[in-house]
């Protein structure tokens, strides 16, 4: 009994050492077509969603936009979100996200056509429109012909203009660190809306100060008397009239 265990050892272990070989290629040969037939399936996949996007690039835009503008204020924090933590987390991812988007929107501008169709299509809003023409002469004014937009008395935010860009977050609209020369500082002095806004100065990040941009700021426009300074609630602007005065 002892000597038939050695012999069917003894012959499992010569089995085992001259099936190793064909064994091991076989498993090599099943892996390696396991591992071409998922990276033949992953480019079959890209190539697929390349040409569906392409095919179908307008509508998906429109469907996105949609999405976006269904519950923008959700989006935009989603998406303020989404930066705060990449800039914690990757700095370098992020600054390579905004140098695209910028490069992205210099080309545009460099397109003559799409620089062409905006140019007709504010010269028409501007014509048609009273109340963006009146928005553009208010920034125009307090940031080119006004020299002390503190002299004036405002109602519930003071104008700053800076003389170089600067980022914020404006409280209103939520679009994170927007570039702008001129802000609207909220005058509000609630500590609870002070504490609601993440928004910090980039001069100085200790300050929890509220900005409104300056679209945000003007965006009821029917409303004049409250956008200007006390004693000018009735001022238009326009071709030859005055610039108020403090």
């Amino acid at each position: 009994m002892f000597a038939l265990n050695r012999l069917t050892a003894s012959a499992f272990h010569v089995f085992r050492y001259r099936s190793a070989p064909a064994i091991q290629s076989f498993w090599h040969g099943f892996t390696s077509t396991s591992s071409n037939y998922d990276d033949d399936k992953k480019q079959w996949r890209r190539e697929y969603n390349a040409r569906y996007y392409l095919e179908n690039r307008e509508r998906l835009r429109e469907a996105k936009s949609k999405q976006y503008h269904k519950n923008i204020e959700k989006s935009r924090q989603k998406n303020n979100d989404y930066l705060d933590k990449m800039e914690k987390e990757d700095p370098e991812r992020l600054e390579r996200r905004v140098r695209q988007i910028r490069e992205i929107l210099a080309s545009k501008y460099r397109d003559p056509e799409w620089r062409q169709r905006e140019l007709i299509r504010r010269k028409q809003q501007y014509r048609d429109n009273h109340a963006y023409k009146q928005r553009l002469a208010i920034g125009n004014w307090l940031v080119r012909r006004c020299p002390d937009p503190g002299a004036f008395t405002w109602k519930t935010h003071t104008p700053i203009v800076y003389p170089e860009v600067v980022r914020h977050t404006c409280a209103s609209c939520k679009i994170r660190r927007r570039r702008r020369r001129l802000w609207w500082r909220r005058n509000s002095t609630d500590p609870e809306k002070q504490t609601d806004s993440q928004d910090k100065d980039q001069t100085n990040p200790a300050n929890p100060e509220l900005f409104d941009c300056h679209g945000c700021y003007t965006k009821d426009m029917s409303d004049m008397g409250r956008l200007m300074p006390v004693g000018h609630e009735k001022h238009v602007f326009g071709i030859g009239m005055k610039s108020p005065t403090p």
